[in-house]
């Protein structure tokens, strides 16, 4: 607080309901009702829905009368925005695609191109799409509640839509069925306390090598696990097309049984091994588009010699894992295998990494999977929720590296370039390298 103010100096104590007014930069803030959560400087931090904390001057606000604190649509001029979640409906033709939700991929005269999980990209009057603020899975913070006041603050994950509600997952609390100006998007911080559901797609994962760090994974409090499939089935084989390929039951077929079974659904996070990465996460981009989970590929499959690059989306997030001693690298010298692997990248993906490790094998130590993957997994969360790459997480990890003797090259994708640098290095070269893109929302 500025030392000129006090807080009797203010209009609006803490904890008082007000509505935005009269502003210009930011006016589509205008008219939408708030709490006072404290005071910084001259001005009030007002907590507004789905929009988060804003410093506003006294000027621009006024107190709530009754007929704010009724509960109002939320519908406003919708922004469409490349990657926005939308909901379809209304659709009298095509009446199985109500309901749906997709990604918005942009326009094409006067519809919108739509990406719909197992249907494709459909071209979709802008009549029958709405911008869904809170769309499945996304991390939300409770706020504002009066008869079950005891739930703000809590922090969950959105289910589902439920009439005019939405269904939000609070962990221990339960399930709950909360209007939308009861929700705003979690912070940075915030978007880590919710236990993430992690699919470890089991097929060329090492589920047995590496039974140990799995264990230790699901011992971990942050996270749930659950595998996807059984290494050594009947599935596990690859399909036709590849070096002693097979009919179904292949792995291509395990991966389109999984989409249709929902396997991937409620995952924030999907981990997948040499096998899987190769053919199991194509099939997901092809049928799922960009809604499959962010995806720890080890090995990175998904960008080797016979993979399906095609489907990668655009905006999918992705950590690729390389080992310097892979069968996969062969006797590629490294910055050839690092820039080969990156060529597969769709370009202008904002969200892709890179980490080639010169000790790793094929199946990865269990050491350097206990040391880094968490970290990786709460990385991936933030990408996802966030459009700036969390800096602070790749930064840690890269520290982790180098304390514990490892060595080798990470880059990243940001604004349409890769970012890199190499390993072990200190702290000081990692914020000569990093510092000056430490995102906006540091967690």
């Amino acid at each position: 607080m500025d030392p000129g103010c006090t807080v009797e100096d203010f209009q609006y104590a803490t904890g008082a309901k007000v509505v935005v007014e009269g502003l210009v930069a930011a006016a589509f803030l205008n008219g939408i009702l708030g709490v006072i959560v404290g005071h910084q400087g001259n001005r009030c931090m007002v907590d507004l829905p789905m929009h988060g904390e804003k410093a506003l001057k006294e000027a621009n606000l006024r107190a709530a009368n009754e007929s704010d604190l009724e509960p109002k649509d939320l519908k406003r001029p919708q922004e469409f925005k490349c990657g926005s979640r939308v909901s379809v409906h209304g659709l009298t033709g095509a009446t199985d695609l109500n309901g749906l939700f997709g990604t918005f991929l942009g326009c094409e005269g006067d519809r919108h191109k739509v990406w719909l999980p197992e249907v494709g990209t459909k071209a979709i009057k802008e009549e029958h799409l709405s911008i869904e603020p809170f769309p499945p899975r996304t991390r939300v913070m409770v706020h504002s509640l009066t008869n079950a006041a005891d739930l703000n603050g809590e922090v969950g994950i959105v289910t589902c839509p439920k009439g005019e509600r939405y269904e939000v997952n609070l962990g221990q609390l339960g399930w709950k069925a909360l209007h939308p100006w009861n929700l705003r998007i979690a912070t940075p911080r915030q978007v880590l306390l919710p236990r993430a559901n992690i699919g470890v797609v089991a097929p060329g994962a090492g589920t047995t090598a590496n039974a140990d760090f799995y264990a230790a994974l699901k011992q971990n409090p942050d996270f749930d696990v659950a595998f996807i499939g059984q290494s050594r089935a009947a599935y596990d084989r690859y399909p036709v097309g590849w070096p002693g390929g097979s009919a179904a039951p292949n792995l291509e077929s395990f991966a389109e049984e999984s989409v249709g079974n929902c396997l991937l659904e409620c995952k924030d996070c999907i981990v997948l091994g040499s096998r899987g990465g190769q053919v199991a996460l194509p099939v997901f981009w092809k049928l799922l588009g960009p809604e499959v989970p962010p995806a720890i590929v080890v090995n990175g499959g998904c960008a080797m010699h016979g993979a399906n690059f095609k489907y990668w989306p655009a905006n999918a997030v992705s950590f690729l894992m390389l080992g310097g001693e892979d069968t996969f690298r062969g006797k590629a010298p490294e910055d050839k295998y690092i820039r080969d692997t990156a060529s597969h990248v769709p370009k202008g993906n904002a969200s892709t990494a890179i980490l080639f490790v010169r000790e790793m094998t094929h199946m990865p130590q269990a050491a350097l999977m206990r040391q880094i993957v968490p970290g990786i997994i709460a990385a991936l969360l933030l990408w996802k929720a966030f459009p700036a790459a969390p800096v602070d997480n790749f930064s840690s990890m890269v520290n982790t590296l180098t304390q514990h003797g490892w060595s080798g090259h990470f880059r990243y994708t940001e604004g349409g370039q890769w970012i890199d640098f190499s390993f072990p290095c200190t702290p000081e070269q990692i914020r000569a390298t990093l510092g000056n893109r430490r995102e906006p929302h540091a967690c």
